[in-house]
């Protein structure tokens, strides 16, 4: 409070209020995780409701296409008696006609949040079979790695090997050059 009974602007307090990173506690009814429930529970009810919009959708396409069948009259008696070859076989087709009608239960398209789903979820499994292959390349380099510089020591060995009186041992250095013949006759 200034001298004058106005209240003095805090610049840090402000500063501190406007910049604030995380959400907020609990208690004032802005911590994360209650957020997140929330946004979770809304996605249910809507998922929810969709889906039971969905289905009235299908029970009244199911129902008109009862309604429809039963409108439909069979074939007149007159029809029967003036009966050519050709409208035998289109009268037989009726009955398989009226199957693809029948009550089955019909593919559903799939919603664009499961389609979304399964997109995240395929490429998720791509990061980690890529993962998975990197981790497996670079354990393959760093087993050659330790195969080289064994190879090396060994062959530093050989090379530097010295009699008593220091002259170099001439066994190991005859065996590093078979060993290259073999290679290249190999």
């Amino acid at each position: 409070m200034d001298s004058n009974g106005k209240k003095t602007f805090n610049k840090r307090a402000y500063f501190k209020q406007k910049y604030k990173k995380n959400y907020g506690s609990q208690q004032e009814g802005h911590g994360r995780a209650l957020l997140q429930k929330k946004a979770f529970v809304r996605q249910y009810y809507k998922e929810k409701k969709w889906q039971e919009r969905k289905e009235q959708k299908r029970l009244m396409q199911d129902e008109t296409m009862r309604n429809e069948r039963e409108k439909i009259p069979g074939p007149t008696k007159e029809k029967e008696i003036k009966k050519e070859p050709l409208e035998e076989a289109a009268i037989k087709r009726e009955p398989e006609e009226e199957t693809a009608f029948s009550e089955e239960p019909r593919k559903q398209k799939m919603s664009s949040l499961k389609r979304a789903r399964l997109q995240y979820h395929q490429k998720v499994l791509e990061k980690k079979k890529k993962k998975e292959a990197a981790i497996q390349k670079r354990k393959e380099i760093a087993m050659a790695k330790i195969k080289r510089k064994e190879e090396r020591l060994n062959r530093f060995k050989k090379l530097n090997q010295k009699t008593k009186k220091g002259q170099p041992v001439m066994r190991g250095r005859i065996e590093l050059m078979l060993e290259q013949l073999e290679r290249e006759m190999s």
